[in-house]
């Protein structure tokens, strides 16, 4: 039940945010938010749309039936000498409908005509072309307002360009005659698939701008959220789902700059077009495969090895048909990889509702932000089919999900990242038990033959001095015998701490040797120098006053130090080193016990 609110709670996040983009995005009219053919105002019928009484402060559409001269590039200046027209819907793609009782084709040329009857003239509107498959030229009157490539009746000569555009214009008089010439030779979709737009106001300059901004927002974030996790990458090379999500991230920004009202890159030539058809459809076509790929990362046991196979294969096989194929060729499987991907969505909605059930991590936002992502999907495939216009916005969808789940990928790392700083910690704590002397407390033999060793060598390498102090309590045994166990273990943690105390640099060292017995390391030291510290450790443990009225050198606990110094060298060992001091502590105690020799 908690993880049901838990993902109702992300989803209405979700809704909410993607309610505000699509706002932000908006300056669209609402009546436009459904299919073409619900639309309520005035509609062109016969070539021509009456707007007189019809307010234009807001964009309307120029929708309705057009006028349609095909195979012909019909100018203004010929107008009068123009052969019957057919008449044609718009916007609708022409490959779509039946001109003169005949298919028209994908591939082909033509010019669309629409009279418009208004009440202003004299006064500046605005028209936004948007989408012409896929050159074109467009005139009110006699003056070309906007252009798109290079029109001609032949592939050879046509240069195809998609321009999304808004432009001013002054009519002179109440009937405005607009006419755009289209040729496509390079796409598998011709005509004008998108709508005309007319207004007073220029809230549609203003509009595209805004829309211009948004998708370099998109386009940055999803840039950097690619780049991040794929640097995440070399840090973590398996975790898998990190790998796809930034790929997937990386190739959605790189089609955020090619769809669009208005895209970010044109073409200036049918190479550079092809080009960027190319990198639009594959970037498509592999996103959807990574995708998969990256569910399958987050939640293995959920996608079924088969799905994820022919998933694969379609997208696979879809993404190399963009590298090899013309755009002509490739464009025309957009339709069949559409069902693809809304039903691998609906599959992955499925995995994702199974994964919330078994109580998998991230579960939760994933489910939320898939079902945003595949409404958005949806609406893209029914913008594309021209069943409704609301232009694209699964970019958008996709940045919110993609967003969130950069915050699931950070939260599973800042997780590992815990368990790792746990697991260190642990195995320190591990080694201080395995390095460090239970009674006492200090490092025990093992630690000291180690510490011993790096220092050798690096005294070694730099031509250093390395001294080393032994100490044993003197008639320990004796002290132990007659106080007892108890307080012989306490004595021996008052001595450890004092020698402890006694040293003064990081690099000094100081271990439990055995029994009774106390090691010290003292790098860059010279004997001079170690029979110093050690006749201040004596000193200072004489001055712990504990009564041994069994020493036969003094009514107090004492110890004998015995100190060897010298410069490593290959011919030596530290065994040799260890020796000398060994030989040092026996004549202490051989010669009056509570020195230092």
């Amino acid at each position: 039940m908690g993880a049901v609110k838990t993902t109702l709670r992300y989803t209405a996040a979700l809704c909410c945010a993607s309610l505000l983009w699509l706002a932000a995005c908006g300056q669209r009219d609402a009546a436009r938010l459904v299919a073409p053919g619900t639309y309520a105002g005035p509609r062109a019928t016969g070539g021509t749309l009456d707007l007189r009484g019809v307010d234009l402060s807001r964009a309307i559409p120029l929708d309705g039936e057009w006028l349609f001269y095909p195979h012909v590039l019909l100018s203004p200046q010929h107008l009068d000498t123009a052969p019957a027209p057919a008449t044609i819907r718009v916007p609708k793609l022409w490959n779509r409908q039946t001109i003169q009782d005949r298919r028209f084709g994908a591939h082909g040329y033509g010019t669309y005509r629409l009279d418009l009857l208004i009440d202003q003239p004299h006064e500046t509107h605005y028209l936004r072309l948007s989408e012409i498959s896929t050159a074109f030229r467009a005139y009110v009157n006699e003056a070309l307002i906007l252009s798109g490539g290079v029109v001609a009746d032949s592939a050879q000569t046509t240069v195809p360009q998609w321009v999304t555009a808004t432009r001013r214009f002054i009519p002179q008089g109440q009937r405005v005659t607009l006419l755009i010439q289209v040729a496509n030779f390079h796409h598998a979709r011709g005509g004008l698939r998108d709508e005309l737009l007319l207004s007073r106001k220029p809230g549609l300059l203003a509009g595209m701008q805004t829309r211009r901004n948004l998708t370099w927002f998109v386009f940055g974030a999803l840039l950097v959220m690619g780049i991040y996790h794929l640097g995440l990458v070399t840090v973590r090379t398996r975790e898998q789902s990190t790998l796809w999500f930034g790929l997937v991230s990386i190739l959605m920004a790189l089609r955020a700059t090619l769809t669009g009202q208005p895209a970010l890159i044109h073409a200036t030539s049918v190479a550079m077009w092809e080009v960027l058809m190319t990198l639009e459809y594959f970037s498509m076509y592999a996103g959807f495969t990574l995708f998969f790929l990256y569910t399958t990362a987050l939640f293995p046991r959920e996608v079924h090895p088969r799905v994820l196979r022919i998933m694969m294969v379609l997208g696979t096989v879809s993404a190399a048909l963009t590298l090899v194929a013309p755009a002509r060729i490739f464009t025309a499987t957009l339709y069949g990889f559409h069902l693809v991907v809304v039903t691998g969505s609906a599959y992955l909605i499925y995995v994702a509702l199974s994964a919330l059930r078994a109580g998998r991590g991230g579960a939760s936002i994933y489910t939320a932000g898939m079902v945003i992502l595949w409404l958005t999907v949806v609406n893209d495939v029914l913008y594309n089919l021209g069943a409704i216009r609301t232009g694209y916005i699964a970019d958008a969808g996709l940045l919110v999900f993609l967003f969130f789940q950069s915050l699931v990928l950070a939260t599973r790392f800042a997780a590992n990242v815990r368990r790792i700083e746990e697991l260190l910690a642990e195995r320190n704590r591990l080694e201080g038990l395995t390095f460090r002397d239970g009674l006492t407390g200090i490092s025990n033999r093992r630690h000291f033959d180690i510490t011993l060793a790096k220092e050798w060598t690096r005294t070694q390498r730099h031509s250093q001095p390395l001294s080393v102090i032994m100490a044993d309590i003197d008639d320990f045994k004796a002290y132990n015998d007659n106080y007892g166990h108890l307080l012989g273990d306490q004595a021996l943690r008052q001595v450890a701490q004092t020698l402890h105390q006694g040293l003064h640099r990081s690099s000094d060292f100081v271990a439990r040797y055995g029994g009774e017995e106390f090691a010290v390391i003292l790098p860059s030291t010279t004997g001079d120098g170690a029979a110093r510290i050690a006749e201040a450790m004596r000193a200072a443990i004489e001055q712990l006053r504990i009564t041994h009225g069994y020493s036969s050198a003094s009514p107090v606990l004492t110890v004998s130090f015995g100190v060897a110094t010298t410069v490593p060298h290959r011919d030596c060992t530290s065994d040799t080193l260890m020796a000398a001091a060994d030989q040092a502590l026996y004549r202490a105690k051989q010669a009056c016990r509570n020195c230092v020799m």
